[in-house]
């Protein structure tokens, strides 16, 4: 059966079946131009190297100083949370390609790339035409799509799991008689949970789609078998949740800043009734609907818009006729394809009802319903177009003066490009999400260097294991110095212990103090005094980098202050020596401020503490390289 005409717009349902017309060839050529540019400006904002910004440098921490096992079993630092399977393919590119910024960004790269050639694949199999150019073109320009796929952090996988799931469920219900659908998800299901976190609320909802359409089949042999499949995909989705369960709940001295601070806007207001219906406008028409971007006093309040007429173009209430296959022309299987792009939304709102996943306020966490978002959006500014066409057809004084829907459409495809080569340009002018970034890095990069060059450069806190200041491995920016730090300096980069053996006048030791005054507290000036009396010292460096941004509630910007101590060998004496009789000193030392911590209300967070145990147990010997 041949797809129908809607007001002069052929539908292309099936996208191995050749274009009917050269309208549909040209749609289909544009669907490919927005794959183009949209893996165009992705690529040129990965080589721009945008500074890592806080979130990014807390998880690259871990990454880096952690082995694989380390990294799966134990609690991520800094108050992080991702997926095991974005957690080891980063571990296993950065071993494999080394550690930098490009690296670390080249998964979430990839998989923004893949998730457009997805979400081409489902719009022109579902809508086709310029409804699917439209919503190809939305999600290829738009701005955080655009920014997620740069950066180290699993957000741009979150769309690319949900995509692959919704694609799949959508090729069986537009032809039931191709069990390989089915098949596959029992394979990219489970896969997907251990990459996307939100994956499970997409899952879900494409199990109960599929189950209802089985249910409903009118076939037993067929029902029976379909329903074998679903049963093999449900038993994977819920053995490989089992299996996850820990790494979706965060510490629980992290659930209280998660769940009522952090998070406490995206969760319905169950105890105030009376601010829910304001609360589920707030959410449908803020930061989770900025597609392609943040419209100036709309916020997603019009992209909103475009995806309930959408939906209402879908069900028919808007006088078009909607045909989802060539396949199956029927109303159940429309209203089934409805249902599984509406079905993760139920899903989100469901697991925020229960505190188990924010909904809305922060669309980071709102990537999994990217693409059912720009796919309905596409359908619904393609309808108005088509309806604005025909109400100038009645008016025919005006008639002349308004132009086709197609021309129309390809009007607004050319603002999309627009948008684009708009969005390239800002960040070639800006490479930084501010400009006290760049600042940092700039500096980053030259001191660590600088000092490596001229001396041999130790860190107390991961060179000695010392720790002075009870929990400032867990604020401070100390994310962004340790980050920076295994990015900047030779030797840390290639995870080498100090150099002690090329000690000498020439190159004398520098340790190097981040956020922290050792001259203040009791314990670090003792051990100050006892490094001046043993050592040649030979002064102090302050490197002050100001951070211009405001903060809340108030606060002084941030400042960013490195010290450095230089001490040199004493003349005659033999350095390795000295060395040595440095470490034994400060193993006892490391014994009482682990002692010391154990007793105190507000110790290291417990990665800290974990890692001062692990050089705790070294012999002296081996202490030169803590981790």
């Amino acid at each position: 059966m041949d797809a129908p005409r809607v007001e002069g717009w052929t539908r292309v349902d099936n996208i191995h079946q050749p274009p009917v017309t050269e309208t549909d060839r040209l749609w289909l050529g544009i669907g490919w131009g927005f794959v183009a540019l949209g893996t165009l400006l992705r690529l040129d904002r990965w080589l721009l190297g945008f500074p890592l910004w806080i979130d990014e440098s807390r998880l690259a921490v871990s990454v880096f100083e952690r082995d694989l096992v380390a990294l799966l079993s134990e609690p991520l630092a800094y108050k992080q949370l991702a997926p095991p399977g974005f957690l080891a393919l980063e571990w296993l590119a950065t071993r494999a390609l080394g550690f930098n910024e490009w690296v670390l960004r080249l998964i979430p790269l990839l998989a923004s790339i893949v998730a457009l050639l997805l979400m081409r694949g489902l719009a022109f199999q579902l809508i086709g035409g310029a409804g699917a150019a439209l919503a190809v073109g939305l999600l290829s320009v738009s701005w955080w799509p655009i920014r997620f796929g740069s950066e180290v952090k699993p957000y741009a996988l979150d769309l690319l799991v949900s995509l692959a799931l919704l694609a799949l469920a959508a090729r069986w219900l537009l032809d039931p008689s191709r069990p390989r659908p089915l098949w596959l998800l029992s394979v990219v299901g489970p896969l997907g949970l251990t990459l996307s976190f939100p994956a499970l609320l997409t899952a879900g909802a494409v199990g109960l789609v599929l189950m209802a359409a089985a249910l409903g089949s009118a076939c037993l042999p067929r029902r029976i078998f379909v329903l074998v499949a679903l049963g093999l995909f449900a038993v994977t989705i819920l053995a490989t949740f089992g299996f996850l369960l820990p790494y979706y709940a965060p510490e629980p001295s992290d659930a209280a800043f998660y769940y009522d601070l952090y998070w406490s806007k995206a969760f319905p207001p169950w105890d105030q009734p009376a601010k829910l219906p304001g609360w589920l406008l707030e959410v449908h028409t803020d930061e989770g609907f900025h597609y392609p971007v943040q419209f100036p006093g709309l916020g997603g309040g019009l992209t909103f818009t475009l995806v309930c007429v959408g939906i209402l173009a879908w069900v028919g209430r808007l006088g078009w006729p909607l045909c989802v296959s060539r396949h199956s022309s029927s109303n159940a299987t429309a209203g089934s394809v409805l249902v599984l792009l509406l079905g993760p939304f139920a899903m989100g709102l469901i697991a925020a009802g229960l505190k188990r996943y924010p909904y809305g306020e922060h669309i980071r966490t709102m990537q999994y319903l990217a693409g059912p978002i720009c796919l309905l959006a596409g359908l619904g500014l393609r309808c108005i177009l088509v309806e604005a066409e025909r109400r100038a057809g009645l008016l025919p004084r005006f008639a002349r003066w308004v132009p086709t829907a197609d021309h129309a459409s390809v009007g607004v495809c050319g603002l999309f490009v627009l948008f684009g080569l708009i969005s390239h340009g800002v960040d070639l002018v800006r490479p930084a999400r501010v400009p006290a970034d760049q600042r940092r890095r700039d500096f980053a990069r030259w001191f660590w260097v600088e000092q490596e060059r001229a001396g041999v450069v130790v860190c107390p806190h991961t060179d000695l294991g010392l720790i002075f200041r009870p929990g400032h491995w867990q604020t401070a920016f100390t994310e962004e110095y340790l980050c920076y730090r295994m990015l900047y300096a030779p030797r840390f980069n290639r995870g080498l212990p100090p150099d002690w053996e090329s000690l000498s006048s020439e190159r004398p030791l520098r340790v190097v103090f981040f956020n922290e005054n050792p001259e203040e507290r009791p314990v670090s000036a003792n051990w100050l005094a006892e490094m001046n009396h043993r050592w040649d010292f030979r002064g102090v460096w302050e490197y002050v980098v100001s951070d211009d941004m405001k903060r809340p509630f108030g606060r002084d910007p941030a400042r960013h202050v490195y010290r450095v101590y230089e001490y040199a060998p004493p003349p005659g004496v033999d350095p390795a020596a000295l060395v040595n009789e440095q470490f034994r000193s400060d193993q006892k030392l490391r014994a009482q401020l682990a002692e010391m911590f154990r007793e105190h209300p507000f110790g290291p967070p417990d990665w800290v503490r974990r890692r001062l145990e692990r050089v705790l147990n070294q012999p002296i010997p081996n202490l030169r390289r803590p981790f």
